[in-house]
């Protein structure tokens, strides 16, 4: 069963990716999974239920990054940009940002629903503080204080964020661009 929850969980991360959070049905999941919508309402009765499940396994991704980062041997001035890059990993070809997705349907998210997103998407941008913070500490980000750290990280976040969008409305080389550019800037 609890494998069955799981794949119902990372299907919806897909749809979220490919068609937004308001977009996907029980339907598209029960067809893709090749099981009956039933099924699909066994694990999760409603949809905000799965959102929700959607959100915490985003939350428990986001921790897990942040502490191998930190455990890593990569070098504490290049994991800001290691952090985007393995964030981008996990995004489909074609997709967006999953938290971005639930971003752009905020208006139609249920309360809980909002606020769970809105303390996904602070985790998000703390853990890239929290990266700043260390490189800047290291030596390698000059000049910054704390508010630059943060207003860096908002930029950051969403320069990506907007270059996936890009890339979906023009072509990959959009994107290998924009990462250029953050690359230069992170340098």
């Amino acid at each position: 069963m609890k494998n069955r929850k799981e794949q119902i969980i990372k299907l919806a991360v897909e749809k979220i990716q490919e068609m937004g959070y308001m977009n996907f049905s029980y339907d598209d999941l029960s067809k893709e999974l090749q099981v009956t919508k039933a099924s699909i309402h066994y694990h999760f009765e409603k949809k905000e239920d799965l959102g929700l499940a959607v959100c915490s396994h985003l939350r428990e991704g986001l921790e897990e990054l942040a502490d191998e980062l930190n455990h890593s041997s990569i070098q504490v001035k290049d994991r800001p940009y290691a952090f985007i890059l393995r964030r981008m990993q996990h995004i489909s070809s074609t997709g967006i940002c999953p938290v971005t997705a639930f971003q752009a349907d905020m208006n139609e998210l249920t309360n809980d629903l909002q606020e769970e997103v809105k303390r996904l998407s602070q985790l998000e941008a703390f853990s890239m503080v929290e990266l700043l913070r260390d490189a800047k500490n290291e030596g390698a980000i000059q000049g910054t204080t704390k508010e630059d750290l943060e207003d860096l990280s908002w930029l950051l976040l969403s320069t990506i964020k907007g270059g996936l969008q890009y890339k979906r409305a023009i072509n990959e080389t959009v994107l290998e661009k924009i990462l250029g550019q953050v690359r230069l800037l992170l340098k």
